[in-house]
């Protein structure tokens, strides 16, 4: 499996390959054209990972090659192609006020506030850090934060923090985190956490966590750690 953040480096003035969206090495390759010569070792596969998860660390992100074989001119130009790398990480980083975010990928941390995000992917979203409107892209992990209105998009691991009012989109996988008012949208797997007010939407497996005030929607398997306290649907 590929992490974050994966590119392509290439011999030739060790340019970095790379893409906002994706970090599939092999969907890397065939975006840029390149071929699978093992013998002249002209690029590598290279992972740039946040070490203990600490993705606004920069300085001390990991670097390594995904090749069976690591040639000669990476080892020698680890520090040149480190501070490239580093170069890009640096520009996803938001901790300020934006109006909007409009493609690209994004670590949102400390104070960030944004205003409206449309067809983004946010690598990570941690510390105080605020979207007031989601109408698309995907949030890969949510340790912290709120989200004031989510139209759209995807969450794929929430981990804590809150959605205030989720109208649309899915949470793939919810660990932790509240939810205040859910009026549509997805919920694939509840391991943990509290929907406050339940409308209407779907829930598909709830192994745990809890629903204080259920007044519509669909839960198609629940499981014995998770809780209804207050079910208001009309039988």
């Amino acid at each position: 499996m590929c992490l974050f953040f994966s590119c392509i480096v290439a011999e030739k003035n060790l340019e970095i390959y790379h893409n906002p969206y994706t970090d599939s090495h092999d969907a890397l390759i065939t975006y840029f054209g390149f071929k699978d010569d093992k013998i002249q070792n002209k690029w590598v596969r290279v992972e740039f990972v946040p070490q203990d998860n600490k993705y606004t660390e920069v300085d001390s992100y990991i670097l390594k090659c995904e090749d069976s074989k690591t040639p000669d001119w990476f080892t020698k130009n680890q520090e040149k192609i480190r501070t490239k790398l580093q170069k890009i990480i640096k520009a996803m980083i938001i901790t300020d006020e934006r109006k909007i975010l409009l493609g690209g990928c994004y670590i949102l941390s400390g104070n960030a506030k944004i205003t409206l995000v449309n067809q983004c992917r946010i690598a990570r979203m941690e510390g105080n850090s605020t979207i007031k409107t989601m109408r698309a892209g995907t949030i890969e992990i949510m340790w912290a934060g709120t989200i004031e209105n989510m139209r759209a998009g995807t969450i794929e691991n929430m981990r804590a923090g809150t959605i205030k009012d989720m109208r649309a989109g899915t949470i793939e996988n919810m660990w932790a985190g509240t939810v205040e008012d859910m009026w549509a949208g997805t919920i694939k797997n509840m391991w943990a956490g509290t929907i406050e007010n339940m409308r209407a939407g779907t829930i598909k497996n709830m192994w745990a966590g809890t629903i204080e005030d259920m007044r519509a929607g669909t839960i198609k398997n629940m499981w014995n750690n998770a809780r209804i306290i207050k079910d208001s649907r009309k039988k």
